[in-house]
């Protein structure tokens, strides 16, 4: 779930990472595959304890076309200063550990969708989410707040969906 960790100092620049082959790169003076966005450091740039929430964010990757997600923790030191601890994870890998407990029956399924309406978790593969999308409009499952149950029919089926939409700063992950 966890691919790699690295700690940033406040000018967004890394000082240790895990794999070695990243912490290889920081020693050899190379740039490493993703970094911090810029907003960060620029206000951590002058020094001082500047108060972040914990955010999962959606960053570019160098060796990934799809881009990568990091999950971002700010590190208040004694000096004064913040600095990152920076968690890049598999967040397909982390729905499907949660969400495999679910259990479903053979006509269930299970979406985690980004804010765009890609899938980054599907319970079975041969559901597709445009299923349901063709039906239920991603605008409006995005303006939910809050857990709700919608009908809807697909292929002269009815269908019931349950979308539980959760907000992790600027992006919002829909559980359907």
């Amino acid at each position: 779930i966890v691919q790699s960790v690295v700690r940033f100092d406040l000018n967004g620049e890394p000082e240790v990472a895990y794999p070695d082959d990243l912490n290889d790169l920081i020693a050899s003076g190379e740039r490493l595959p993703f970094g911090l966005p810029s907003y960060m450091t620029t206000l951590t740039r002058d020094g001082g304890i500047v108060p972040f929430d914990i955010r999962l964010l959606s960053a570019s990757h160098r060796d990934k076309p799809e881009g990568t997600n990091l999950l971002v923790a700010p590190v208040l030191l004694r000096s004064g200063k913040t600095e990152f601890l920076v968690y890049e994870v598999n967040l397909t890998a982390l729905f499907a550990d949660v969400m495999d407990r679910v259990l479903l029956d053979g006509s269930d399924q299970l979406w985690v969708l980004d804010s765009l309406g890609n899938p980054v978790y599907a319970a079975e593969d041969n559901v597709q989410v445009q299923s349901l999308l063709a039906h239920v409009p991603l605008s409006s499952l995005t303006s939910y707040t809050s857990a709700i149950v919608r009908e809807y029919q697909t292929e002269g089926d009815e269908r019931l969906a349950l979308v539980a939409p959760t907000r992790m700063q600027s992006d919002v992950y829909l559980s359907i």
